[in-house]
């Protein structure tokens, strides 16, 4: 049976409001789906791959949404990242010394 046109892959109800997952429908920040669908689940996406092409307005809206937490993650992390390195290269200031009397 070929389900392409017929369910989501995502979530596999109804594709109605469907949306490609292999159209650059968003140039400008990483468009492709099939990519972001990959760097947020576990999952093997490629054209031609006999499963569903298309994923419903809700799953698009998830998909977006999780790769969007995803990217604030990674900047959260290199930044915070960054101040320790930057921290801990700093040299420490001179221990005061007593004087003996």
């Amino acid at each position: 049976m070929n389900y392409n046109n017929l369910i989501c892959r995502l979530c596999l109800f109804d594709a109605s409001g469907n949306v490609s997952i292999f159209t650059n429908y968003d140039a400008d920040r990483n468009g492709y789906l099939a990519h972001k669908i990959m760097q947020i689940a576990n999952v093997q996406v490629y054209e031609g791959d006999g499963l569903p092409s298309l994923i419903c307005r809700g799953c698009l809206n998830r998909v977006e949404g999780y790769f969007q937490f995803k990217i604030q993650v990674e900047k959260s992390d290199y930044f915070l990242r960054q101040q320790v390195c930057s921290y801990q290269a700093e040299p420490l200031p001179p221990a005061p010394v007593e004087k003996s009397s």
